[in-house]
């Protein structure tokens, strides 16, 4: 889980940096993000015994695209509002026990509103919702439950972005490139 959060970390400082830089120009933003939720958190911190849980553990992938030149117009507008394109989420439910997984995959199209340079409002606006019976229950759950968040979608203003996440994200593009670069 540490190196999901690591790839997690590493998407977001890459949508904070460009935001940050309000550069339009460049390549437009794509990078994954992978969250596994144990079994016990779910039964006992989300769904506080509300609901049962009859699964082991819950992971969840998203491939994030957002164009470069609409986060920069966001940015620099007094008021705007969007919906950013449609984002294919899939979702492994492990059985307990360990006798397989159940796939399911839904779509979420983000409408964001940002005001002075900030996220001030979003909504992820599900649909597509694809699997058995039981897992479109279990994402159905997730969505009332807010299982599924998007950090990077959370309200706050771009300008905190600390110095140590820009020098994390510079590090981070160095080593690639480094790692790349190697025979």
């Amino acid at each position: 889980m540490e190196k999901e959060k690591g790839e997690r970390r590493g998407c977001k400082i890459t949508i904070c940096d460009t935001a940050r830089n309000h550069k339009a120009d460049g390549g437009d933003i794509a990078c994954s993000a992978v969250k596994t939720w144990p079994a016990g958190d779910l039964r006992d911190n989300i769904l506080k015994g509300k609901l049962d849980w009859p699964w082991g553990n819950a992971q969840c992938k998203v491939d994030v695209k957002i164009e470069r030149k609409m986060l920069a117009q966001a940015l620099s507008s007094p008021i705007w509002r969007r919906s950013l394109p449609k984002q294919t989420v899939t979702c492994t439910l492990d059985q307990k026990g360990g006798s397989g997984n159940t796939i399911s995959r839904f779509a979420i199209t983000p409408t964001v509103t940002f005001a002075g340079g900030k996220a001030t409002k979003a909504t992820l606006n599900w649909s597509d919702i694809q699997g058995s019976a039981l897992a479109k229950g279990a994402v159905m759950v997730g969505r009332h439950a807010r299982l599924i968040t998007s950090e990077c979608l959370r309200a706050r203003p771009w300008s905190r972005l600390t110095r140590s996440s820009a020098r994390a994200a510079t590090r981070s593009r160095t080593s690639s490139a480094n790692n790349s670069a190697r025979p």
